[in-house]
């Protein structure tokens, strides 16, 4: 793991803020994954990083990977 990333990783995370909670379920309210997104993209993309969403089935998901520019 190179020194970048490590540099790169703690600069987004204290920039990333917590998302809003603006889903409601009967459990109460949830950060929904647009909200989680919004609040991390920035931050990471100014940082070095980006997000890869992958669609898999059976069974049937959403696979989310940060992905450095360091490889």
């Amino acid at each position: 793991m190179s020194s970048s990333f490590n540099t790169d990783l703690v600069a987004a995370l204290s920039e990333i803020k917590n998302p809003p909670l603006d889903g409601s379920a009967a459990y109460g309210d949830y950060s929904t994954i647009n909200a989680c997104l919004d609040a991390a993209k920035t931050a990471l993309q100014e940082n070095n990083f980006c997000v890869m969403q992958m669609f898999h089935c059976d069974p049937d998901r959403i696979v989310t990977r940060i992905v450095h520019a360091s490889g």
